[in-house]
């Protein structure tokens, strides 16, 4: 299993070629980040709204790509754990060239100078962090498909 991910800037500004190492949530972590987003973003929706996230869940949010949208539109109280979070999982390579020069969250914050940066590594680990889901989204829909098929090209005898 891919354990980091590295993202690279590529947008022209001051950050432009900086490297992030992001690494994925252990399985805790995930769980309880999970659970966290979508407490979060069912208590700040309208009840038909919060109905529809909640019966897509956290995978039918990757899946959409509706998740940093629902993220970025909660109340920030409720948004900023969830994102410092996210930030958590992210490391600077403070010298492109050598992988081993990394720098910690928070002390990586001290190396950004774009706020678009900050937006970017956001996305950047949610969809890493949330991204399989979209795999396993796809699967059991296929699965759910073939069975379907199945069950109608089955031939059944009469006794």
């Amino acid at each position: 299993m891919i354990r980091e991910s590295t993202y690279t800037i590529e947008d022209d500004g001051a950050d432009r070629g900086k490297v992030f190492i992001i690494r994925r949530m252990t399985a805790v972590e995930g769980d309880r980040w999970g659970r966290a987003f979508m407490h979060a973003a069912t208590a700040a929706l309208p009840e038909a709204e919060a109905k529809s996230v909640a019966s897509l869940g956290i995978a039918g949010a990757a899946m959409s790509g509706a998740g940093m949208t629902i993220l970025r539109n909660l109340d920030p109280k409720d948004a900023e754990p969830l994102l410092d979070t996210l930030l958590r999982c992210v490391e600077i390579q403070s010298d492109p060239t050598n992988p081993t020069t990394r720098v910690k969250y928070p002390l990586w914050l001290q190396q950004v100078e774009e706020v678009e940066t900050i937006g970017a590594i956001q996305e950047q680990a949610f969809e890493f962090n949330t991204g399989f889901f979209k795999g396993v989204v796809r699967s059991i829909s296929r699965m759910g498909q073939r069975t379907a098929s199945d069950s109608q090209n089955t031939a059944t005898s009469a006794p």
